[in-house]
């Protein structure tokens, strides 16, 4: 908690320069997260760069339910925050997260990134592989399957499988130090490697095994859950996300450029699957500014218990309608 990673093992963002606010004089980046708990529920967490390490965040100031937990080493007479004074930057030491245990929850959390690869052929069995630590690009998850065996994980893989690809079959099984995927896409018993299937199968893996894995409370964060699917499947992953997320109490975060991923969860509004304060539609964007600078927006959509975006942003998800309207209009002739 004492120091913000830029670089680790979920990501690859480069130094605290490459993130912080470019016009943000202060040069500090703000945390502010809250919980359900009924005590410890607010933390509001500022870092700026550390100066002997300058890859890392020092933690600047610290403030639980409003309250500072660092001393006044970082504050000036008149009681405000000095940031450039960097020998008045208060040495805060927190032993972690566990320190807190509101946010123990974090820990149960799953990261599926859009960078995912597809799962391989082969993989060398590794027993240091952790039981529910998947990698955000899906390159242990072999391995993770094959530990959670006792726990039915393949089995709850392949059932999530069989709904979004139809017919779609996995098998996983050890070959002395090897790990061996085979699948199959039509359930006619025959099985092949991965590369020489439709990629969608084994690109996918890594986030139905997340899935299977996803306890009580857990987080779960998928960036373009709809990447090598065709649109009907694109449709069904979100539908087993939302059943999934509805079922264990997950807090689902997704990211996505599908307008198929967008109108399943809109349906699962009006079909009462989901209520309009289940959901939130974020849409991002930017603009520039007088100043000469590019200001960043986050706009929460209004949505009504018909599944309808209230005022929606220009062009929002679009293009599919845009196309079908060119296609339908009738054709001008130029005689």
């Amino acid at each position: 908690m004492d120091n913000l990673l830029p670089t680790g093992m979920w990501k690859d963002l480069g130094t605290f320069n490459d993130i912080v606010y470019a016009f943000d004089a202060n040069k500090t980046i703000d945390i502010h997260i809250n919980t359900d708990s009924e005590r410890d529920n607010d933390f509001e967490l500022v870092y700026c760069q550390d100066q002997e390490n300058g890859t890392l965040g020092k933690l600047l100031s610290a403030k639980v339910g409003g309250v500072s937990i660092n001393d006044d080493a970082g504050s000036n007479e008149n009681g405000e925050d000095d940031l450039e004074t960097d020998s008045k930057v208060p040495d805060i030491r927190l032993a972690s997260l566990r320190d807190f245990p509101s946010l123990i929850a974090l820990e149960r959390m799953f990261y599926v990134a859009a960078e995912r690869k597809a799962a391989p052929s082969l993989q060398t069995l590794d027993e240091t592989t952790p039981y529910y630590y998947v990698a955000p690009d899906g390159s242990n998850v072999l391995n993770v399957l094959w530990k959670n065996q006792e726990k039915a994980c393949v089995d709850k893989v392949q059932q999530m499988l069989d709904y979004v690809l139809e017919g779609g079959r996995i098998k996983l099984e050890q070959a002395g130090d090897q790990l061996v995927l085979r699948i199959n896409s039509v359930n006619d018993g025959n099985y092949f490697q991965p590369v020489n299937v439709g990629y969608g199968y084994s690109y996918i893996l890594s986030l139905l095994t997340s899935l299977a894995l996803a306890t009580e409370g857990s987080y779960i964060i998928v960036e373009n859950p709809e990447a090598h699917l065709h649109p009907a499947a694109q449709a069904k992953v979100m539908n087993v996300l939302i059943e999934v997320a509805l079922e264990r109490n997950i807090q689902l975060i997704v990211e996505t450029h599908s307008d198929h991923v967008l109108n399943t969860t809109l349906r699962a509004v009006k079909e009462n699957r989901l209520t309009v304060n289940d959901l939130q539609v974020l849409f991002f964007s930017n603009s520039n500014e007088d100043n000469g600078h590019t200001a960043a927006h986050v706009r929460n959509l209004e949505i009504n218990e018909l599944g309808h975006i209230m005022n929606p942003p220009l062009n929002f998800f679009e293009q599919y309608s845009i196309d079908l309207r060119a296609l339908y209009t009738p054709k001008v002739s130029h005689e």
